[in-house]
């Protein structure tokens, strides 16, 4: 099944997280290309974080729905800025299904920034019993998504996606 996801109700999506996300003073947001791309940006000007890094990433096959590939794969050498005692890091994507990105971009931050990090994740969609019941639950307890979904079932089509025939 395909859903939807308007423009309104992204905006709202992302005051949700801004409003759950506001106690902590962000260091950097790193936005997971493509799809965590919008709702980064979005995030970096509501919480007011001007550095900003690009993890280039990928899990589809291709852009019709449900040609899901099996692991992320990171694509490219990310993109971080130099940020002085950098100790809040945000990583953002617009869903998570099971968590493998989430924890390779950390890997990078770590390598980049150091292992003494507050990093904490948002997406717009998550899969949490799957993601409960892989090898990346770990992430649940730094996770927030304010929509849960089955990835298996459900094709969120995101207002950024109109007019792209190929995901139908």
């Amino acid at each position: 099944m395909i859903t939807k996801c308007e423009w309104p109700s992204f905006q709202h999506d992302v005051d949700k997280i801004s409003q759950k996300l506001r106690h902590v003073d962000w260091d950097l947001i790193v936005g997971v290309a493509r799809g965590g791309l919008p709702l980064a940006v979005a995030l970096s000007h509501s919480l007011h974080c001007k550095s900003f890094g690009v993890v280039a990433a990928g899990k589809t096959n291709s852009e019709k729905a449900f040609d899901l590939g099996y692991t992320m794969e990171i694509i490219g050498q990310p993109i971080f800025p130099e940020v002085d005692n950098c100790k809040n890091v945000l990583v953002v994507d617009d869903i998570v299904a099971v968590g493998d990105g989430f924890s390779m971009v950390q890997c990078m931050i770590n390598e980049k920034y150091g292992r003494n990090l507050n990093i904490q994740f948002a997406s717009l969609y998550a899969d949490i019993e799957n993601i409960q019941q892989g090898p990346f639950g770990d992430i649940l307890n730094r996770l927030y998504s304010p929509n849960h979904i089955n990835n298996q079932m459900i094709w969120v089509q995101f207002p950024w996606e109109e007019g792209d025939e190929t995901i139908a």
